[in-house]
């Protein structure tokens, strides 16, 4: 049986992206691989007010997206396989990838600018880590725009060239 991952965005509030990843998890389960996802973001309720200065800068977008964020929390609990080694920052994530025999980034807009913009949101993104023996897939990968940072771009181009398939 082969390890397999799906990767999914930070914070990822995104009705779609969810959908698709547990969608993805299910379909490689079934088909005999221990399927986990991996995920640099947080999946449990955070409060509606995280600081004052928060509140005051925009509170109404601020209290809409932590009320968005703790409807998908009861949803990832239950219906996702979450990596035994648990949530990492960006920068902590390549510890332990070394076991899997594939990963797969995916879907839609995991190749945003925002989330390539900075270099260990990059590298999980573009599942820059790991050995080259491992296999990287990228599922349904979109942009999102066409406007890339300019000092990532040749980054970006070696990360693209490991992919085993797009």
């Amino acid at each position: 049986m082969d390890r397999a991952e799906a990767t999914l965005s930070h914070d990822n509030d995104n009705y779609g992206g969810t959908f698709q990843a547990v969608a993805l998890q299910h379909y490689l389960q079934q088909q005999g691989h221990e399927a986990v996802l991996l995920n640099a973001g947080h999946v449990k309720a955070v409060p509606w007010l995280r600081s004052w200065k928060e509140l005051f800068n925009h509170p109404v977008r601020k209290i809409q997206e932590n009320r968005r964020h703790n409807t998908f929390v009861p949803f990832w609990e239950k219906y996702y396989a979450f990596d035994p080694e648990g949530h990492r920052s960006f920068e902590e994530f390549p510890a332990g990838v070394k076991d899997y025999d594939a990963v797969i980034c995916g879907s839609d807009q995991v190749w945003h600018p925002q989330y390539l913009s900075q270099s260990a949101a990059r590298n999980f993104f573009m599942l820059n880590f790991g050995d080259d023996n491992l296999r990287r897939i990228a599922y349904a990968a979109s942009l999102g725009s066409d406007a890339f940072p300019e000092e990532a771009l040749e980054e970006i181009k070696a990360c693209l060239q490991r992919f085993t398939a797009i």
